[in-house]
């Protein structure tokens, strides 16, 4: 798939991080893992100028990659010229999937419909978009389209995305749009007491039931209506909008191929699409005014009556890409969604479409096809949701992974990649997972905040993003929403949103290692961090303290080595005569030539001189965990706490997990300086180090820390994961770069 999307010269990734800190996450992104169903789909492509697209589209869409849902690849040739399996064949298409139909004359769109009824599967995919866009003067809304009328690519995961969700549709159709036709669409939307319609091109992409093309052909074939050969010839003009019902319309990224000749442009082709759309509100009208008994009635919904919830109208989905999951989210995109069902007359549909557009104007309008849902699922931190209005209590977002899975010994989060600001908006959610979509179970856990290294331009200057998680309860889910329990001030700024599962035997085998070994999964990964700890003479201390300043300042102001000093202490609670040196290596590598370097150097004399001080040393590897970095060098005053805890082995990961949800009640009251695991050394062994002004300041610190909801829960359960626990008040020596 790779060869064929660089051939297309598509920048679009096929694999996205799991996490965005700097940690060497490993798990898998949840989406649809295996299909549930067998080859149900064919595949539709028309064909009239543009033969290049229609083969690289072809070459995708009959790849071994949707082998478990697309049955055929149905190419319906409208150009005089004539076409060949042969001519596929290049393409690495395997032709055993493939169909040609050389029309005998141009039926244009007709055609999408017409090999759908011939189809042998009960789904059809259509695909390539030759039609141009309708453009209402003066007011001009759809800026980006004035001069395009292109071929679009739908990726395979799309494709499993809308074949799962269709079947479960009560509408039995989807239709992907990019931002500016998903707008249009909803313009177009019309509801009064009998209509309840409105309009959705389908060459972009769309999933419909076979039935309902056997229902649509039949009723333009229907001699009560007397529809013209011209006008079924334009069948896409007509299908959403006789069919009664508010398509369902999802985002999609709009990934443009260009090139060929479309069909018409200009004003010819402004004016044949306004005078067919027109014809389908008034046939709709007849139908539904009258009753008018039709040989395709049942394509047509006569009892759909007046929808007035307007959150019906405010739900939003985009599909992913990477990986087969959808979003979906009811956060307010338009001025007036409460105000939907009362739309003019259908007939009125293309110039309510230019009223609604003018309402909004044309900087809001630019905003909604800028940052639109789907740039939160897209891949591309470069792009972002953006949200029109601030945060309303019970805006959600919700993702579907489209398949029920079991989590029983495995750990599911659901990540968000956002703007620093719209941590106030998750820590003000409730996060929930469901089997089903009516029974939600809340999840206790608490939302973690970690910095990230993405940057992205504000207008002030450059922000961080921060990496936003929860971790879901239960045991098995397939929707995962995060809902807004409060108004509040600001935005939604999403610049991502997936769910990440951890310890599967899927994730295992994308890179997983078993719970005792999970020290990839929880660290940072950037530095190794060296602890060592030399008990000294009791009357040799300022003789020590002498020496261990020579060296260790030494090494710290050397530029050709590869370690940092992070501190160096004296114990005043503990261990007496006890000294605390804790090294930063730029990881293994910068460890390995840091000793190499120091072993033929001056420095290493200076270690020399302080042995004859000291009667016991010890040296310890560890590493930072992800979500706690250490400190850089700062001057507070004050003592420091070293906390250290013998592990269970085995459970490191899940002293991880509950340590990092409850440390922000500690975070509330005092900044950490750091926490590490070992990885060499003394094993399964955790520190982490605090900074207080006082003993009494550290005693009054902690007792605010257990009025805060989750604490205590935390120590309980990380007590129990733990053999042996220390604790030690240090006092940074003058040369320390933390003190």
């Amino acid at each position: 798939m790779d060869a064929i999307l660089s051939d297309l010269r598509l920048a679009t990734p096929r694999s996205f991080p799991l996490s965005f800190t700097e940690c060497d996450t490993r798990g898998i992104r949840v989406g649809l893992t295996a299909s549930k169903h067998h080859r149900d789909v064919t595949a539709i492509i028309l064909n009239w100028s543009r033969l290049a697209n229609v083969i690289r589209i072809a070459s995708l869409l009959c790849g071994s990659w949707l082998d478990d849902t697309i049955a055929e690849v149905y190419v319906w040739n409208n150009s005089p010229q004539k076409l060949s399996k042969k001519i596929f064949s290049g393409a690495g298409c395997d032709t055993r999937k493939l169909r040609i139909e050389n029309s005998p004359e141009n039926l244009y769109f007709y055609a999408r419909f017409l090999a759908c009824t011939k189809a042998s599967t009960p789904y059809c995919f259509i695909q390539v978009r030759c039609s141009v866009f309708i453009l209402h003067d003066p007011f001009d809304y759809r800026f980006r389209s004035r001069l395009q009328d292109d071929d679009y690519i739908i990726l395979p995961e799309l494709i499993k995305t809308l074949r799962v969700r269709v079947e479960e549709s009560s509408q039995g159709a989807i239709y992907l749009l990019p931002p500016h036709e998903y707008l249009s669409s909803r313009f177009r939307t019309t509801v009064t007491s009998d209509i309840h319609t409105g309009f959705a091109w389908l060459g972009h992409g769309a999933m419909i039931n076979r039935q309902q093309a056997i229902e649509f052909v039949s009723l333009l074939h229907d001699d009560t209506i007397g529809m013209t050969k011209d006008q079924i010839k334009m069948a896409d003009n007509y299908f959403t909008v006789l069919r009664n019902e508010v398509p369902e319309i999802w985002f999609d990224q709009g990934i443009e191929l260009g090139g060929g000749q479309p069909f018409t442009t200009g004003q010819e082709g402004n004016e044949r699409n306004r005078t067919h759309i027109g014809n389908a509100c008034r046939y709709l009208d007849e139908i539904v005014s009258t009753g008018t008994r039709v040989d395709g009635a049942r394509f047509v919904k006569t009892d759909v009556g007046c929808r007035s919830d307007p959150d019906y109208y405010r739900v939003n989905r985009a599909v992913a890409l990477g990986a087969p999951y959808l979003l979906e989210s009811n956060i307010k995109l338009l001025p007036d969604d409460d105000n939907i069902s009362s739309c003019l007359a259908t007939t009125d549909m293309l110039g309510n479409e230019a009223r609604r557009a003018r309402l909004m104007g044309e900087d809001a309008i630019r905003h909604y096809q800028e940052h639109s849902l789907c740039y939160a699922v897209d891949g591309n931190i470069g792009s972002a949701f953006r949200s029109p209005y601030n945060v309303k209590r019970g805006d959600y977002i919700l993702v579907d992974v489209l398949n029920t899975f079991e989590f029983n010994e495995s750990v599911v989060e659901l990540v968000f990649l956002v703007a620093p600001d719209n941590e106030q908006i998750l820590c003000r959610s409730k996060f929930e997972c469901s089997s089903d979509n009516e029974l939600w179970f809340l999840s206790p856990y608490q939302l973690l905040a970690r910095p990230t290294t993405v940057a992205t331009e504000s207008v002030q200057n450059e922000q961080y993003l921060l990496e936003c998680s929860v971790r879901i309860a239960g045991n098995h889910a397939r929707f995962f929403r995060a809902t807004a329990n409060k108004d509040v001030s600001i935005r939604w700024m999403i610049y991502e949103v997936w769910t990440l599962l951890h310890g599967s035997p899927d994730a295992r085998r994308a890179g997983e290692i078993e719970v005792q070994q999970h020290s990839r999964l929880v660290a940072r990964g950037k530095y190794v961090h060296g602890f060592e700890v030399h008990q000294v003479k009791p009357d040799s201390v300022d003789e020590y303290k002498a020496a261990a300043e020579k060296y260790y300042a030494g090494i710290k102001d050397d530029a050709h080595l590869h370690v940092k000093l992070t501190g160096s202490w004296e114990t005043l609670v503990g261990n007496q005569d006890t000294f605390v040196h804790i090294l930063e290596y730029e990881n293994y590598a910068g460890y390995d030539k840091t000793v190499d370097l120091i072993r033929n150097s001056e420095h290493a004399k200076a270690y020399k001189a302080l042995l004859p001080y000291v009667t016991s040393r010890s040296a310890q590897l560890a590493q930072e965990f992800a979500f706690f970095p250490t400190a850089p060098p700062r001057a507070q005053g004050g003592i420091f706490e070293l906390r250290s805890y013998q592990l269970k082995p085995g459970t490191l990961l899940e002293w991880e997990n509950t340590w990092r949800r409850g440390i922000e009640a500690r975070r509330k009251f005092v900044a950490p300086v750091g926490a590490w695991f070992s990885q060499i050394g003394r094993l399964h062994q955790v520190h982490h180090m605090w900074q207080y002004p006082s003993l009494e300041a550290r005693k009054e610190t902690r007792e605010k820390a257990w009025q805060i909801d989750g604490w205590a829960e935390t120590v309980s359960k990380t007590a129990q994961l733990a053999k042996v626990m220390d604790s030690f008040i240090l006092l940074p020596l003058p040369y320390s770069p933390l003190k």
